[in-house]
């Protein structure tokens, strides 16, 4: 999504700093998506 932010001008690309806090969350597995997916377009 990043990528494609910034090709699109909307966003400058840097660092960008992850950490670790958990929350509780009900995520559908149908909203998962795979690394291919995500590059052809698929959702």
């Amino acid at each position: 999504m990043l990528k494609l932010c910034a090709e699109a001008g909307l966003v400058k690309v840097g660092l960008v700093g992850l950490e670790g806090t958990r929350i509780k969350a009900n995520a559908a597995l149908a909203a998962n998506r795979t690394h291919t997916s995500i590059e052809i377009g698929l959702s």
